[in-house]
């Protein structure tokens, strides 16, 4: 019996000091490069049509160096960005927590536990070469992906076969094309790239959501794309001109000066930067694989009002429902025993 006792206050003294609990239900060396996490900031100025594209991203790879190619309507402007941004609007529109007690009553369904050289070719022409935080970055306009192809491998870019299909209509509407060139650790398989931001004259506002063939296939690992608007207005997307889009609209409210000063700042805009009153649409997209070969784009949304997320109910057991209910529990395993023994 004395070793009983000794079970028990064990377990009384070990669980008396726990705190409280909740209970809660791109272009490589012929090694795979895939995006595995996602986040953009688009301040999209209406009046003057120019987008400030904010981009961070986090790699699943074994490649020692890789990188990636970003289309633009027009050439780019680019600087460093902050990852301050990405914060503060991470804070502004995260769920509100609502923690409520819950009793740790009797029952048994509360036990069970619960990724050089350099030679131009003659149709490609290199607009800005730039050092941007850990990025080399060109800014190209190829007349066609041929000779984009040619360029980039000579310049120690991998161009898989795939990459021509995926490259050839934006040279066909004449756009601009970023080449961005990063290493890694090669320790480590997954890399969290440096934010940069990229501003740039356009019609409409756009996210750069087309992938090569070989990325859009059920096996990519799971990821997540999220996109802050930041406009005048609270914002939709499409797939084109009118496909859906699986991102979804999670957050939509009025940002204030205080934020919108601070998020200019550490993306090196100006204060004058336009629209001076933000109104902020949060995206979410967990698709795997991008299921369309169309870039996303925005337009104002036909629904202007705020969304929230729902709260997140946090369940908190009490120290001492946990500590008394243990004690319970252990004295009726005891006594259990014993009977079991006597028999």
């Amino acid at each position: 019996m004395n070793n009983y006792f000794k079970m028990l206050l064990f377990i009384s003294i070990a669980l008396s000091f726990t705190n409280s609990l909740h209970a809660c239900a791109t272009v490589s060396a012929k090694v795979p490069v895939e995006i595995a996490d996602e986040s953009a900031i688009i301040i999209w100025d209406e009046e003057n049509k120019i987008q400030h594209f904010i981009r961070r991203a986090s790699f699943q790879t074994e490649a020692e160096h890789f990188g990636f190619l970003v289309p633009t309507p027009t050439q780019p402007t680019l600087e460093k960005a902050s990852d301050i941004a990405f914060s503060i609007l991470g804070e502004l529109t995260a769920a509100t927590l609502i923690e409520r007690q819950r009793s740790f009553g009797i029952s048994w369904s509360r036990l069970s536990m619960v990724q050089v050289k350099s030679k131009s070719a003659r149709s490609v022409r290199v607009l800005e070469k730039k050092r941007v935080s850990i990025y080399e970055v060109a800014v190209l306009e190829a007349d066609s992906a041929t000779a984009l192809k040619n360029w980039l491998q000579q310049h120690e870019y991998q161009f898989p076969k795939n990459l021509k299909q995926w490259i050839q209509p934006y040279i066909d509407k004449g756009w601009k094309i970023s080449a961005f060139k990063i290493a890694k650790d090669v320790d480590k398989k997954q890399i969290a790239t440096s934010a940069v931001r990229m501003s740039f004259a356009t019609e409409r506002p756009f996210f750069p959501y087309r992938e090569p063939q070989h990325a859009n296939n059920e096996k990519t690992t799971k990821r997540l794309l999220r996109v802050y608007f930041l406009s005048n207005n609270y914002m939709q997307g499409t797939l084109g001109e009118e496909g859906k889009w699986p991102g979804k609209e999670v957050w939509a409210g009025p940002i204030s000066t205080g934020h919108r000063n601070v998020i200019l700042e550490s993306t090196t805009l100006s204060m004058d930067t336009k629209p001076h009153d933000w109104q902020l649409t949060e995206f979410e997209d967990y698709s795997s694989y991008r299921p369309s070969g169309a870039d996303v784009y925005f337009s104002n949304s036909s629904n202007q009002k705020q969304i929230r997320r729902p709260p997140q109910i946090v369940y908190v057991y009490n120290r001492g429902d946990i500590l008394f209910n243990t004690i319970v529990y252990t004295v009726i395993i005891i006594f259990f025993l014993r009977y079991k023994r006597k028999r």
